[in-house]
């Protein structure tokens, strides 16, 4: 019994330890394959939350960071291993802060919650963000959170620029100072800057009304209405339209721009730029007004005006001053005064244009030849904004007057003429015999040798050309024949230049400048002295202390233009006798009765004004003419026109030049030249001239020189390109310490250059290099005399 048992039977327990083993194993298996589920499960999560395009962490409910995605990372710059140490709020940027802790009390309670915020990168770059954030619970509690973040930095930057260009737009609407207007295409008012509000205050508000009625108190369009057409044409239009009736805007300058459509073009709206014109409407009334009451004083005017423009051309002129002209109405208006032939007439007309008043009397010829006059002519300037604009010009006629005057002097002058050679020139020729006799006498019992017969001999001269000088006013007075001879001029003029130079005295400087291949002229020579010791005589007198008379001779030939400018001139060839002079020169009385018997501005014994009278008869009977140009303070210009003699003379003698030197002094000269070949020719010629002369070849060694030196320096004569400074600041710096310095600045620039770098001013002086001794002399004589 005990076998079958051991055989048959089963514990029951047995049995169910293997249905438990069964069921274990299938667990297993079950359990198995779960995890293997769920660990792909988790590698797709993972793949899927590295791949994302948007930035994703998982934080604790402190804020430390549990996990972050590649994207992440790649934004904001830190490590798997930084981030690891890393709490939301230490890349938040700190104004954030506090709004995030909010938020991330909303999702421990289980919101969801969408924000923006800003994180700062491991570089310190701030990135704008949009976020999602929700929680995660375990068995109902809190205990992370998860972030979505979008990176839209770019879409914020895009959006402060466009709300930074609205605002410059908002600001530049308002700051314009004209009124502008944006209407629909039914002319309702869409918006208006600030000046339309306050110009139109009465009608506010603006806005969502018909510009017509909010802007003119009307019913319909005004007519013209720009905007209207500007809306027909699709292009701008410009009108002037009467402002709001009782405003003070009576006037309005309107300009209408169209709105157009981006895509279709389509015109969708205007602008309207509003100016308000009342002051210049009002000031064009008030100019027209004045601009008839002048057009009625300027017909009716009894004296010639006319206006020309900024290049001289004329543009109006009143029926006076055409006939004054001898002129038309068609030929005088547009004329070019620089046309006209009369230089010295041009001339005070082109001062106007250069911002002067000019006055000009004397003789005008008109510009076809037809008409002389004698005019008195006065030329003013025209301004506008500080610019020339043309003239005036005021014209008389004074013909008849003149022609009054002349044969008045001319009545007079021969009666003084005639009183001259009936009384006096026979008294005066008996003395001249009286000298003349006397000094042959001693000259015939006087050995040659002897040192007073050249005296005597230049005595007999002087008287024979005494002789001869009473001679020629008894032959002008009587209108006798004269003996002329062909003579050379530069010949003429050199003999007589020591008894000149005698004659004016040694602090006029008298200066030959002799013409080549001169032409002859036929007369006496005793005129030709005449002349010349009548104009010398007169120059000298003109000159106060130290001065300069220059005699020149020149070919020169006349045309008919020439001649029209210059009444009495015939046009040909004439040998050119010019006489100039840094006298105190002649206002425009004295040049009238320039000319005139007796007439004379020296003290009463010291001229008997017969000089120039006489000089005017010769040149007449010569058939030459006088041409005299002065101005008070500029000295004065002679210029005598004698005619050519064609005939070949026999013999020429060369001219030869006497002239004397000028005298040197004593005084004191810093010469400064940093090229010391030069430094030392000019030093031997200034102490040539008897100078004390002290040298430097640079402006540190000139002034040092000039702080040692004892005594006064006279004169600075000085280079003006040196090293270390130019000669203007060597001057300038000598002057605080040598206040009387007077200064001569020499260069091989032109006078313009230098005068363009600043360095001349009143009271310097300049001379250009090279130079002669002789005038070096002078220039530094009339410095030092100055």
């Amino acid at each position: 019994m005990s076998d079958e048992n051991d055989g048959s039977f089963v514990h029951p327990d047995n049995a169910e330890l293997r249905k438990r083993v069964s069921e274990l194993e299938d667990a297993l298996n079950n359990s198995r394959h779960t995890e293997e589920k769920l660990r792909a499960s988790e590698e797709r999560y993972f793949t899927l939350f590295n791949s994302a395009n948007d930035l994703i962490h998982i934080v604790d409910t402190s804020g430390k960071f549990l996990m972050v995605n590649r994207k992440w990372v790649e934004v904001l710059g830190y490590s798997q291993e930084e981030v690891e140490s890393l709490q939301v709020k230490d890349i938040l940027r700190s104004d954030q802060i506090q709004s995030i802790r909010e938020r991330q009390r909303h999702v421990s309670e289980g919101k969801k919650v969408n924000f923006e915020t800003v994180f700062i990168t491991k570089s310190g770059e701030e990135i704008y963000l949009e976020g999602y954030g929700s929680g995660i619970f375990k068995d109902g509690v809190f205990s992370s959170a998860v972030g979505i973040f979008r990176d839209i930095t770019k879409r914020r930057q895009a959006e402060e620029a466009l709300l930074q260009s609205k605002q410059f737009l908002i600001d530049v609407f308002e700051s314009v100072q004209d009124g502008i207007s944006v209407l629909y295409p039914d002319l309702t008012i869409r918006h208006v800057n600030g000046i339309m509000n306050d110009w139109y205050s009465e009608n506010l508000p603006l806005e969502g009304r018909k510009c017509y009625k909010a802007y003119h108190n009307q019913d319909k369009p005004c007519d013209p209405c720009p905007s209207l057409r500007c809306l027909n044409s699709g292009h701008k239009e410009w009108d002037i339209v009467p402002g709001l009736h009782g405003s003070p805007i009576e006037w309005i300058e309107l300009f209408s721009y169209p709105i157009r459509d981006p895509n279709s073009g389509e015109v969708t709206g205007v602008v309207e730029f509003v100016r308000d014109i009342t002051r210049h409407k009002q000031a064009e009334a008030a100019l027209q007004a004045s601009e008839e009451r002048h057009r009625m004083f300027f017909e009716s005017a009894p004296i010639g005006i006319m206006h020309y423009n900024s290049k001289g051309i004329i543009t109006e002129s009143n029926d006076v001053a055409i006939f004054t002209f001898g002129s038309t109405r068609e030929r005088m208006i547009g004329l070019d005064l620089h046309v006209l032939p009369n230089k010295e007439f041009l001339k005070e007309i082109t001062k106007t244009l250069k911002g002067e008043r000019g006055y000009y009397e004397g003789l005008y010829t008109s510009y076809t030849g037809k008409k002389e006059a004698q005019i008195k002519a006065d030329w003013i300037p025209i301004f506008d904004d500080g610019e020339v604009a043309g003239g005036v010009g005021i014209v008389t006629d004074i013909t008849n007057q003149r022609k009054l005057e002349t044969e008045l002097r001319q009545a007079q002058k021969m009666e003084s003429i005639g009183r001259l050679a009936g009384g006096v020139a026979h008294d005066f020729n008996n003395m001249l015999g009286v000298i003349l006799g006397h000094t042959e006498m001693a000259l015939v019992q006087m050995d040659p040798a002897h040192p007073l017969h050249n005296h005597l001999t230049e005595i007999r001269i002087a008287a024979e050309r005494s002789a001869d000088l009473t001679r020629q006013l008894l032959a002008f007075a009587r209108k006798q024949t004269i003996a002329p001879r062909l003579l050379n001029l530069n010949n003429t003029v050199d003999g007589m230049l020591k008894m000149l130079r005698r004659l004016i005295g040694e602090n006029v400087d008298l200066t030959f400048l002799p013409g080549t291949d001169l032409w002859s002229v036929k007369m006496d020579p005793v005129q030709i002295d005449q002349i010349l010791a009548n104009l010398c005589v007169n120059a000298r007198d003109s000159i106060e202390g130290v001065g300069k008379i220059t005699i020149e001779t020149e070919n020169i030939q006349t045309d008919q233009a020439y001649c029209a400018g210059h009444p009495g001139f015939v046009p040909g060839e004439y040998i050119l006798l010019t006489l100039s002079d840094t006298g105190c020169g002649m206002d425009s009385e004295i040049m009238d009765n320039l000319f005139e018997p007796f007439f004379t501005t020296k003290e009463v014994g010291k001229g008997t004004g017969l000089g120039l009278a006489t000089l005017y008869g010769i040149v007449k009977q010569n058939n030459g003419f006088i041409d005299v140009y002065s101005e008070p303070e500029h000295g004065t210009v002679f210029k005598i026109y004698l005619p050519r003699h064609t005939a070949r003379m026999t013999a020429i003698q060369s001219s030869k030049e006497h002239a004397e030197p000028a005298r040197g002094g004593q005084e004191t000269i810093l010469l400064v030249e940093d090229e010391i070949s030069i430094l030392q020719l000019i030093m031997m010629m200034l102490e040539h001239q008897g100078y004390t002369v002290m040298t430097a070849s640079t402006p540190g060694e000139a002034i040092a020189l000039a702080r040692a030196h004892a005594g006064e320096i006279d004169l600075l004569m000085t280079d003006v390109v040196m090293p270390e400074m130019n000669g203007g600041e060597l001057a300038r710096k000598l002057l605080s310490f040598y206040p009387n310095l007077k200064r001569l600045f020499m260069s091989g620039y032109t006078a313009n250059v230098i005068a363009h770098q600043g360095v001349l001013e009143e009271g310097v002086h300049f001379i250009q290099k090279p130079f002669r001794n002789q005038d070096l002399a002078s220039k530094v004589r009339d410095i030092l005399d100055s």
